[in-house]
């Protein structure tokens, strides 16, 4: 917001309604004539004629890529190609969140824009220009920062009330109602957040946000069973498809994160038969009212998030997902660490990293983050129970931030990215291009994991 740098909310184009989709062809043709469709094939032939003809009667001639799987680096590229091999100079993403991140991450490879087409108002991916990834077996890899937000999003209500599965439906509910309670933890006990106007407003619009859903998130459940679209529901879906991702790029991403998407990664890369088994609003919502209670929200607030999960058929605690507090449990964790570094050891790591992978450091910072993460808790009270010690004196879990600039090939930037999965506790949280005086450099955000 300050020293000139670029703001990016949120896609430029937002359509919603019955019938919208008439808007892709016209939108699509403003970026070119040749458009790669990527396309979540479980959907797709649901929707693929009235998609085709849309973008055929503005005259634009089309590639169709069918995804399945992760928001994978594997599948980025293999659309990337398919695009670049077609000569497109556009990507329409159509279907759930993996498949629209995927589109959006692809159109950057290929340095063209997209459009995005959901078909379910579970993810504000739709519309935010930050990707999410995700290994090939679905342990997070981090957060991507594309160069551009989507050109335009069509929110064609006819695909998203007569596809959308109502589970689909209630956990992307909780995910959005997700974001007012993390925000406000950050705004409260963080001190690597920012106060100003844009996180301000993203607490108000969050809050706006979470109100909603928990007084009307129920009834447009059963609206959506019955295909009736109401006003109310219109404003739910608009709330989890393009609010959301507003209010995603006003905290920044990533710093809206604190107790239950914190303890979603933990879960993707600890526990993935759990991110099998579950979908992602389902697993955030589990640590939700803990979330609360950690704000010290008052019990009448944690009562009233219950009683709404419960009604929209979401675990509401761990011991719902299968998982206690055990020995095992923490050997686990601790397998999953480093152990404690200082910040030169962790110089020396990165920069080798980097330069294994023919990139030039440009520079690097390293600070230590706030002890916020759910998992310091958890070490901590695992310890006083078993009285057992630690390197670490506190008890905690250490965290880095690392931020790294670097030159080079962008296909070494995402051979490293790709690598990055394979370590202990390195995880990628950001990725930013950015182009001054001719020089091309790459800044990747790591998160570093100690115990």
């Amino acid at each position: 917001m300050r020293n000139g740098n670029l703001i990016q909310l949120c896609s430029g184009r937002y359509y919603q309604g019955s019938g919208v989709l008439s808007h892709l062809g016209g939108d699509a043709v403003l970026l070119g004539r040749r458009a790669l469709v990527v396309a979540d094939a479980a959907v797709w032939p649901k929707v693929e004629a009235r998609v085709l003809r849309s973008l055929e009667q503005s005259g634009v001639d089309t590639k169709v890529w069918l995804f399945s799987g992760h928001c994978c680096p594997g599948n980025v590229r293999s659309a990337a190609q398919a695009g670049q091999a077609y000569g497109a100079e556009l990507v329409v993403g159509v279907g759930g969140g993996r498949a629209l991140d995927t589109a959006k991450i692809a159109a950057d490879h290929m340095g063209v824009r997209a459009i995005n087409v959901p078909t379910s108002a579970a993810t504000c991916a739709a519309s935010a220009w930050l990707a999410v990834e995700y290994t090939d077996e679905g342990a997070f890899v981090g957060n991507n920062w594309t160069r551009y937000p989507p050109f335009a999003v069509i929110a064609e209500l006819d695909f998203i009330v007569r596809d959308c599965p109502a589970r689909l439906y209630a956990a992307g509910i909780v995910d959005a109602m997700a974001k007012y309670p993390e925000i406000s933890y950050n705004i409260q006990f963080s001190n690597q957040w920012e106060k100003n106007l844009f996180s301000q407003s993203a607490q108000l619009l969050s809050e706006n946000t979470y109100r909603l859903l928990l007084e009307h998130g129920c009834e447009t459940i059963e609206q959506l069973r019955a295909g009736k679209i109401t006003p109310t529901l219109e404003d739910c879906v608009c709330a989890a498809l393009q609010v959301t991702g507003v209010i995603s790029a006003m905290a920044c991403g990533g710093k809206q994160a604190a107790v239950s998407h914190t303890l979603y990664s933990y879960f993707c890369c600890v526990h993935p038969e759990l991110a099998a088994g579950f979908l992602h609003g389902e697993l955030v919502g589990s640590t939700l009212v803990y979330q609360l209670a950690v704000n010290g929200a008052p019990k009448e607030a944690q009562e009233a998030l219950n009683r709404v999960l419960r009604a929209l058929g979401m675990p509401t605690c761990l011991e719902e997902l299968g998982l206690k507090e055990t020995s095992e449990e923490l050997k686990n964790i601790k397998n999953k660490f480093y152990e404690e570094m200082n910040k030169e050891d962790v110089d020396n790591l990165i920069t080798s990293m980097t330069i294994e992978h023919g990139l030039t450091p440009v520079s690097l910072s390293i600070a230590e983050a706030d002890q916020e993460d759910i998992l310091s808790y958890t070490e901590y009270q695992l310890q006083q129970k078993k009285g057992s010690s630690s390197k670490n004196k506190d008890g905690k879990l250490k965290v880095y931030n690392v931020n790294l600039s670097v030159s080079g090939a962008i296909t070494d930037v995402q051979t490293l990215v790709d690598d990055v999965r394979t370590t202990k506790s390195l995880k990628v949280s950001g990725i930013t291009y950015s182009e001054e005086d001719d020089e091309k450099t790459t800044t990747i955000t790591f998160k570093l994991f100690m115990i």
